[in-house]
């Protein structure tokens, strides 16, 4: 699915994705997040409110590439001492430094970045900080009286391994399961986890996106861990940059 379709998708909610909403972070929480600075129960929410917020989405996005490429070049002093002085020395003042609308844009922009870079170096941080965290989707097997049919079977044997850590292998499993039931959203959504575990990002934004279309119940968590597999695609781990395989 495009990233069209994938913002008509997360608009059902959440109708106007190109404002900031009423309930979105400020800028220096969503920076304190990217820095993986937000734990616990602050971090939780946090990301629960990025997965249906195409615009705090699009804002980690930009904070993930920009961290990517690091130091961003120097702002010119006369420019810089613009933005200080603002509206405070009159029309003439500002007609002297001749910054055009464009030029005002992108030293917001560039300001904005470098606020973001000075938070994350203020502090000692994991290589891996730029690129979320990913805790597995919990899963308890359902144990019921009889003999369980072959899909189910091989649904069961598929999800030992996700148990067991295994994501490649699990994966490998899920996706033969999907093939014998397409329209099965348990198996997409864990198929999809299990692609993102195994490093296979967008792999894994398509499952997750099938299951968030099949299944209302599965479709919070569907999109919460699509915004994971986004975020990880744009600024994956060096592991996998390097075509590591992620445990």
């Amino acid at each position: 699915m495009a990233d069209p379709e994938i913002t008509t998708l997360l608009a059902r909610t959440h109708p106007d994705p190109s404002r900031r909403g009423r309930r979105c972070p400020d800028e220096a929480r969503l920076v304190a997040w990217a820095a993986g600075k937000l734990a616990g129960s602050d971090r939780e929410a946090f990301e629960s409110h990025l997965a249906g917020c195409d615009f705090c989405l699009g804002q980690a996005g930009f904070l993930a590439r920009a961290d990517a490429l690091g130091e961003p070049p120097a702002v010119p002093t006369p420019l810089l001492e613009a933005a200080r002085v603002g509206r405070s020395e009159g029309p003439s003042r500002i007609r002297r430094y001749a910054v055009p609308a464009a030029a005002a844009a992108g030293l917001a922009a560039s300001l904005f970045v470098i606020a973001a870079i000075w938070i994350r170096s203020a502090e000692p941080r994991p290589e891996v900080a730029a690129a979320p965290s990913i805790e597995p989707y919990p899963y308890e097997a359902v144990v019921l009286r009889g003999a369980e049919e072959p899909p189910a079977n091989r649904f069961g044997e598929a999800m030992s391994l996700y148990q067991a850590r295994d994501w490649s292998g699990a994966a490998a499993a899920l996706a033969v399961v999907a093939r014998e039931q397409p329209d099965r959203a348990q198996v997409r959504f864990y198929l999809g986890v299990s692609l993102l575990l195994a490093g296979r990002s967008q792999e894994a934004m398509n499952a997750l996106e099938r299951a968030a279309l099949l299944d209302e119940g599965y479709r919070e968590d569907a999109l919460r861990y699509l915004a994971l597999a986004r975020a990880r695609r744009d600024s994956p781990p060096p592991a996998e940059r390097e075509g590591g395989r992620a445990d």
